[in-house]
């Protein structure tokens, strides 16, 4: 069932999202769910959170590869630094030049529990961090300049928006 993205400033985006422990049927309806919701929003990448569910799943189509991934954790980042504008499905229509690592190792778990660990580069790197911020609470708009928030807050005024965390969430 194709579920609405939730938009800023609901705090639920802002939720450290729990861990996955139980492959069971509301679980299946959850992947499910989040396939149809990215799909209908043209998505590359949809974390679980954005439909309202904060646990660690992530859906991907991206680079010609389409699945899940289940309690995802970024292993490594390279030094290599790259910026490319980034938009996301939670904030509408806002795109920024974000500069992030050009690739990214990641380990996942599948449905049936199957271990992955991959390095991966380019658009599905960039996609990869984004998702997984999302389940530390952090928003693209936490790497903006001072300038380029500034302006985004005064579209968002009085929108209860709530400060990023203040860990770096991409190798927690």
């Amino acid at each position: 069932m194709q579920r609405k993205i939730v938009q800023i400033p609901n705090p639920i985006l802002r939720e450290r999202s729990k861990p996955i422990l139980r492959r069971d049927n509301a679980l299946k309806r959850l992947m499910n769910d989040m396939e149809e919701s990215n799909s209908a929003a043209r998505g590359l990448g949809l974390a679980a959170v954005q439909i309202g569910h904060p646990v660690r799943l992530l859906h991907y189509d991206c680079a010609g590869r389409k699945g899940f991934m289940i309690n995802p954790e970024i292993l490594r980042l390279s030094q290599d630094m790259v910026k490319v504008d980034e938009g996301c499905l939670s904030i509408k229509g806002f795109f920024w030049e974000i500069e992030r690592p050009s690739h990214v190792t990641v380990r996942w778990t599948e449905f049936d529990n199957t271990q992955h660990e991959e390095e991966f580069y380019g658009v599905f790197a960039r996609l990869l961090q984004h998702e997984i911020d999302h389940m530390a609470g952090t928003l693209m708009v936490d790497y903006l300049s001072e300038e380029q928030y500034d302006g985004f807050e005064r579209v968002f005024f009085g929108a209860g928006l709530t400060p990023p965390p203040q860990e770096n969430t991409l190798t927690s």
